[in-house]
């Protein structure tokens, strides 16, 4: 039986060996890291997952998990932009004075508590057709009588049934151009951003009174000031007609946009103070989060350096993007995906909410509960995917109730009773 010969090396010569990995020189980085000229982090959100290793993080930040994940889904509106106070279609008030679209609401809520979600995402004043009186020169003069009313019945509803709520706040239908609706003017409000003494009148007796409002709320777990906020800026490329969630929605709403248009919308400069006076508002006023959306990886620039806890992105037009991993953005602060589709013609929510984890991201939002575009779906696979990741996922604790502040209205409306209509059923 023949042996095996061990085979024997001979020793390097001398002069000709390398250094082990360990003790090799490391080599400059071709390029510095980026300076940061704010605090890592400004408010505590311990459940978002953090993945931009690259950046380092302040000391004084809280612990991030990989394994903190946010599920949420965007309800986003049971009306579009008339939810909330008196409108030309409402002129009685929205959610407070129609029973069956409250009870709609509650329903929805109840029901994704149960399915494992704990984050809605709703929208309040939208594009400014309701809860916002303005003067003849645009400039925003106040609330309407029904606004703190009618945002009552939102909060309420989420903390009966113990779902936080991420209020978003305007969408970029504030800022595009001014249309005409069913023979209502609407829209056409940038320059309440581009007018340093608008701006000023927006957040003093727009924004701050209804953050006031829902200061101490345990319902409210961040503030989105603007949606899509870098298709609201001047000079930024526009969304591909035919691609991402944001340019769909654009279509259902008629939003069309001319170069002559976007030249009237504010730059980036203009939106980035705003974005800075807005976040120390929620921050002087609330214990909620502040965040902002964009609609593509591209448009982050704008969200850097203006104070926000977490920054949020849509469902790009790109989706490539989604390949990409997190980390690859170098980024300050947690990144939320605050819309993704429902009904997508080749992948399931189970496969997108796997997709988003794996990148990296915080969190992410279905689109959406209450169907309103092809792009909206809502199904079985939701509370199933959060049964397999109940190990993974943030779980909310729902604090005791506070009582809130007897609202105040600053005009009178007329106050119709509802009709006693049964509550509409929210089918599987």
């Amino acid at each position: 039986m023949s042996q095996q010969r061990k085979v024997v090396r001979a020793a390097p010569e001398a002069g000709n060996s390398r250094p082990h990995p360990d003790q090799r020189t490391q080599r400059p980085l071709s390029r510095p890291l980026p300076e940061r000229t704010a605090p890592a982090i400004t408010r505590e959100a311990p459940w978002f997952s953090f993945n931009a290793s690259s950046v380092p993080l302040s000391p004084e930040g809280p612990p991030f998990s990989a394994n903190r994940f946010v599920l949420g889904a965007n309800v986003p509106w049971v009306h579009y932009g008339v939810d909330i106070g008196t409108s030309a279609w409402r002129p009685e008030g929205g959610l407070h004075t129609h029973a069956e679209d409250a009870a709609l609401l509650r329903q929805v809520f109840e029901r994704l508590r149960a399915d494992g979600v704990q984050t809605a995402r709703f929208f309040l004043l939208a594009d400014g057709r309701a809860g916002v009186r303005f003067a003849d020169d645009g400039t925003p003069e106040a609330l309407d009588g029904s606004v703190f009313a009618d945002v009552d019945v939102v909060l309420e509803a989420a903390r009966t049934s113990g779902v936080g709520l991420l209020l978003v706040l305007l969408d970029a239908g504030w800022f595009a151009p001014p249309s005409i609706v069913d023979g209502q003017p609407v829209r056409g409000h940038a320059d309440t951003v581009r007018d340093p003494v608008k701006r000023s009148a927006l957040l003093e007796r727009i924004l701050r009174p209804l953050l006031i409002r829902c200061a101490d709320h345990p319902a409210v777990v961040a503030w989105e000031l603007v949606s899509g906020t870098d298709v609201c800026v001047a000079g930024r490329p526009a969304v591909p007609e035919g691609r991402g969630m944001l340019a769909a929605l654009r279509r259902r709403l008629g939003i069309r946009q001319d170069a002559s248009e976007a030249a009237a919308l504010p730059t980036a400069e203009e939106m980035r103070a705003f974005l800075c006076d807005a976040v120390t508002l929620v921050h002087r006023h609330t214990r909620a989060l502040a965040t902002a959306s964009v609609s593509r990886w591209s448009g982050l620039d704008l969200l850097r350096g203006v104070g926000l806890d977490l920054y949020s992105v849509g469902w790009p037009a790109d989706e490539s993007e989604l390949r990409r991993a997190v980390s690859d953005l170098r980024l300050d602060r947690p990144l939320l995906l605050s819309a993704f589709p429902g009904a997508h013609p080749r992948r399931s929510i189970k496969t997108l909410l796997d997709g988003a984890r794996c990148a990296g991201y915080g969190g992410a939002f279905v689109w959406s509960v209450l169907r309103h575009d092809v792009a909206s779906g809502y199904d079985g696979q939701v509370p199933q995917w959060a049964k397999n990741h109940a190990g993974q996922l943030h779980r909310r604790d729902v604090p005791a109730p506070t009582p809130l502040p007897v609202a105040e209205p600053r005009e009178e409306t007329a106050e119709a009773e509802a009709s006693p209509n049964p509550p509409l059923v929210l089918k599987r």
